[in-house]
């Protein structure tokens, strides 16, 4: 939510991984909050959320010209993302768009190091560094410190920025 794009080498490699095991992959390139990627606007806490789950839709409601079965579409990514996805849809009465969510690296503590969490020590600048707390204050400090745990109501700018296709 934070920063990156699906348009960047690593998350291109890792969908055409995923690609080459017979699964079809759509990756929505949604509005970061900390600089400009692909999409050129930043937007703090729901924005990218709500690319997010526009993206979904689109990708459900284009099943049939896309060729897949729209009952067995899965959210994975960014843990936190995906878990909010999924709590939007939830939200929404809309759960029934996805048969699963896969979070990968969720960052839900909110704030690090914890002690009582030894991987956010252990982890710490493998792959990226959560020990500044920079996504917290970039993507939304008001909702951060306000304990805001739901993905929030829409945003009249929610809009699938881009999906990649390959």
């Amino acid at each position: 939510m934070e920063f990156s794009s699906c348009y960047e080498g690593n998350y291109k490699t890792w969908g055409r991984m995923i690609a080459a095991r017979g699964v079809a992959v759509a990756m929505v390139d949604f509005r970061n909050s900390v600089h400009p990627d692909s999409a050129p606007e930043v937007a703090p806490f729901p924005a990218g959320l709500n690319d997010c789950v526009s993206g979904l839709k689109w990708v459900h409601a284009s099943a049939a010209l896309l060729g897949i079965d729209p009952a067995r579409i899965v959210v994975t990514g960014g843990g936190n993302l995906a878990l909010a996805v999924g709590m939007k849809l939830k939200q929404d009465g809309e759960l029934g768009l996805i048969k699963g969510i896969y979070a990968m690296c969720p960052y839900i503590a909110g704030e690090w190091p914890l002690p009582q969490y030894p991987s956010s020590t252990e982890n710490e600048g493998i792959v990226i560094s959560v020990h500044n707390n920079r996504s917290a204050r970039a993507y939304g400090i008001d909702a951060f410190n306000a304990r805001n745990r739901s993905p929030g109501p829409p945003s009249p700018h929610g809009m699938m920025s881009r999906a990649c296709r390959r």
